[in-house]
């Protein structure tokens, strides 16, 4: 099978995993591990998707906006420092910019690594003496150490020119720096929850007497989480709050493989009527 082939047999793969029984009685025949191979795929698609879509339109915006910001609010003789994990400037304390829907703040006076209460309900970007800070519009928050960052200091004139050769390069990197990140984040949970949810539809198929194992029903939930996975992500990007969207989304998915079962046992060794691609 070709590179193109592998291609079109998982957007295949994708799109009946969201409603196709017929393709569920063909993931129980299957190795576990063709459903491990098609989850990571999927997750990763998805985060992809997710960085392309609203991480890297915001960052580059971000980027666009303290370009501008940094030629018409900062005073010319204006200096940072990080210094043994402290950050410094000579800017007024609580110093803001506002860049389009967000904000920077500046502010020496804030000790510690706990997120600022001042900034919980906005969007943007907060410097304290030890941290970082970060909220975005889907309310994911970041709090990065100070002492992780090397010791650096520049004024306002080496940051534009510093900002002019690398701040495409910088968008492009924390882009993919959020993609790996989200990807293995989105994936540690699927896998965790898919593993619970197959433990529970065993206990639930020994009940009804169905000869599923394990390995079955951890393959159907894998690929049982496309579908909440997309309707998850679609209320995210439009700001839509439905948090047992994806729970619903999912037992249903699982209790039509049960009843499907019941109905029509599945065996390894069985010819589905679906052709696998």
């Amino acid at each position: 099978m070709n590179f193109f082939e592998r291609i079109r047999g998982f957007f295949w793969a994708l799109g009946q995993s969201c409603y196709n029984m017929e393709f569920y009685r063909l993931v129980r025949t299957r190795p576990l591990a063709r459903a491990l191979s098609y989850v990571t795929a999927f997750l990763l698609l998805m985060a992809v998707v997710f960085g392309l879509i609203e991480t890297l339109p915001s960052l580059y915006s971000f980027y666009r906006s303290v370009d501008s910001g940094i030629n018409e609010q900062l005073p010319a003789d204006a200096w940072f420092e990080v210094r043994a994990g402290q950050f410094n400037t000579n800017l007024t304390p609580a110093t803001e910019y506002k860049f389009d829907d967000a904000v920077l703040v500046l502010d020496t006076t804030l000790e510690g690594q706990e997120f600022p209460q001042a900034f919980e309900d906005r969007i943007g970007y907060f410097i304290g003496r030890d941290a970082f800070f970060s909220q975005y519009p889907i309310g994911e928050r970041l709090a990065m150490p100070l002492s992780e960052i090397p010791d650096i200091s520049i004024t306002r004139e080496a940051a534009q020119s510093w900002l002019n050769s690398w701040g495409v390069w910088m968008v492009a990197g924390a882009t993919f720096i959020f993609i790996i990140f989200r990807f293995l984040s989105i994936f540690l949970a699927s896998l965790v929850f898919a593993t619970l949810a197959a433990l529970g539809a065993k206990l639930a198929s020994r009940v009804s007497h169905l000869k599923m194992n394990y390995s079955q029903w951890l393959a159907v939930g894998l690929h049982a989480v496309t579908l909440p996975t997309i309707v998850d992500f679609l209320f995210t990007y439009f700001g839509l709050d439905m948090p047992l969207a994806y729970v619903v989304i999912f037992f249903m998915i699982i209790y039509a493989v049960l009843v499907d079962e019941r109905a029509r046992p599945v065996k390894k060794t069985s010819k589905q009527q679906i052709p696998e691609r």
